[in-house]
């Protein structure tokens, strides 16, 4: 239940707060007054869109937050699961819309993402407008009402998702089946492709190492000469190995007569022995080495192989060995042609069946749904001044163009709503039938029954007695009165017979204040109340006569 909604900077509300009950409130006014404005405010917190033009002149940013009391269970789940805690059992959600860079939402002041406060809103209200009745028309809305109060909501996401699986699956069925001769040409290609790939046979890393053996075999006199020139330099005849031989041997010699030098010489035997290594490597590297213009050849030949594979079929191994994995798959597909395409007909004509099934056992469930849904809407719509009025749902099978039976993804019914508002009437279609102030009473009787059903708490409607007037305004006060008993009811009206049957009574006003107009409201009773009735009667609130009728309808 909404306990209070507190709104600074919005439209013409500089800084606001209202304190709402239990039962039945009415908000009343002049047109302009700002009535509106509030249910706007209660939108923003409901995940609607934000429209930075409400922000007020000269502010950078409007804030609304609202404190909700909390019993409804599967809200208590849906907290849990989303680990948000009550604070003394109330909700306090709050959000700030700027004229610059993005808003903000919090919920117990830890900051959500749009998607979570839309979530939760479909716990907390609902707002119906003075003209949301209009879309009851369309027979698509119908379709999801009655599926809504039958609770088949589940079932049609799943028969959506059935749907959407069989049409997927005859897309892909459709899709193979292509020309023969075109099958056969790209099962050549791609078997030509495995074919060369898995003649070149390239490893990892092979490319590297006949490069680099290429550059050695193609530069090897080049390398011979270095290595004997090495090898000279390095000799122990008259190379650096013999000086440094000689000279470990004077430095041993030294060393036994000042042990001072002896890490020295250990130092030199280390490097002599080092360059004895470093000389018998070097010569045998050079006996190793061999130019042979046939193995350069080879190499060359090896390479140019595998840059045309490259080039064909993947920068690196790597790639090309990705793309022999990928052709191997097509050419499994290409050869079980056949039994894929037998495999996909069956799975089409078994999905088919299920759909058709599944519609069958849908569509009873709506007819079953809606012969229990009739009867109710007859009796609020009795209550609501239409006592001779017929109420039919009619269930029919869809068909395509030709006439023909057909299915979508919400099943194999159209759904309309038929009504006969006066005795003697025949049933038709509610945009045939219905004037708008029988659509607003429909509309009324439907969101009664559904709320039955729900454990929404707070139902809020924004001028739905539009366009009604006399005794019938009388009957949706009533009924508005008694869904109260069960519900938290939020309402703006410009009609006395209605609001006189709130328990609560709250006028919006305008004023001009510092060169500024402002919105304010004021919780009214007694006098006051009976004043404002008469305004609503008469435009007046001295008028003897309408004093007089205000008075009754409180007594009333």
């Amino acid at each position: 239940m909404l306990e209070s909604l507190t709104i600074r900077n919005y439209a013409l509300i500089t800084q606001l707060t209202v304190d709402f009950a239990t039962g039945f409130t009415i908000l009343t006014g002049e047109t302009g007054a700002g009535k509106s404005i509030l249910i706007g405010a209660l939108g923003l917190l409901l995940g609607e869109k934000a429209d930075t033009s409400k922000i007020r002149t000269g502010c950078t940013e409007a804030t609304v937050s609202g404190v909700i009391s909390v019993e409804n269970p599967e809200l208590l789940r849906w907290l849990e699961e989303n680990e948000i805690s009550l604070d003394e059992g109330a909700l306090i959600i709050k959000r700030t819309i700027k004229n610059i860079g993005r808003g903000s939402i919090t919920i117990q002041g830890d900051p959500v993402a749009l998607k979570v406060l839309k979530e939760l809103s479909n716990f907390l209200f609902d707002i119906h407008g003075q003209h949301e009745h209009q879309s009851l028309l369309a027979t698509a809305t119908q379709r999801r009402l009655l599926d809504r109060y039958g609770d088949l909501e589940g079932e049609v996401l799943s028969f959506s998702q059935l749907f959407k699986e069989y049409l997927d699956t005859k897309k892909l069925l459709e899709s193979k089946k292509g020309n023969e001769r075109e099958r056969a040409r790209e099962r050549d290609m791609i078997l030509y492709a495995i074919e060369e790939i898995d003649t070149v046979q390239v490893k990892c890393g092979e490319t590297e190492e006949l490069e680099r053996e290429s550059n050695i075999l193609s530069q090897s006199e080049r390398l011979l000469s270095s290595v004997e020139i090495i090898k000279g330099r390095l000799s122990n005849e008259d190379g650096a190995l013999a000086d440094v031989i000689e000279g470990s041997r004077e430095l041993s010699n030294a060393a036994g007569i000042d042990e001072s030098l002896e890490p020295f010489s250990e130092r030199l035997d280390s490097l002599r022995y080092e360059l004895e290594d470093i000389f018998e490597e070097v010569r045998s590297y050079s006996d190793h080495i061999v130019f042979s213009p046939l193995r350069l050849d080879e190499i060359q030949e090896r390479l140019a192989e595998i840059r045309k594979l490259k080039k064909k079929y993947g920068d690196t191994v790597e790639e090309i060995n990705s793309y022999r994995e990928v052709a191997q798959v097509k050419l499994h597909e290409l050869d079980h042609y056949d039994g894929d395409m037998q495999e996909l007909q069956q799975r089409v004509v078994t999905l088919s069946k299920s759909i058709t099934k599944r519609a069958k056992a849908l569509s009873s469930k709506r007819v079953e749904t809606a012969r229990r849904l009739e009867p109710l809407i007859h009796d609020h719509l009795s209550r609501l001044g239409m006592p001779s009025s017929e109420f039919t749902i009619q269930i029919t099978q869809k068909t395509g163009e030709s006439g023909v039976p057909t299915c979508t993804v919400n099943g194999a019914d159209t759904v309309e709503f038929l009504i006969s508002a006066n005795l003697g009437e025949d049933l038709k279609a509610l945009r045939q039938a219905a004037s708008g102030g029988e659509l607003s009473r429909i509309m009324l009787a439907l969101k009664t029954v559904f709320s039955e059903s729900e454990l929404i708490e707070t139902l809020v409607f924004d001028e739905i007695d539009a366009g009604i007037g006399g005794t019938i305004a009388v009957s949706v006060g009533e009924h508005l009165a008694e869904l109260s008993k069960s519900r938290q009811i939020l309402c703006i009206s410009h009609l006395a017979s209605v609001a006189a049957k709130a328990q609560k009574h709250i006028i919006v006003e305008k004023q001009e204040t510092s060169g500024r107009t402002e919105t304010s409201i004021t919780e009214i009773s007694g006098e006051k109340r009976i004043a404002e009735l008469a305004r609503m009667l008469s435009g007046s609130q001295t008028e003897t006569t309408a004093l007089e009728h205000a008075r009754i309808l409180m007594g009333s």
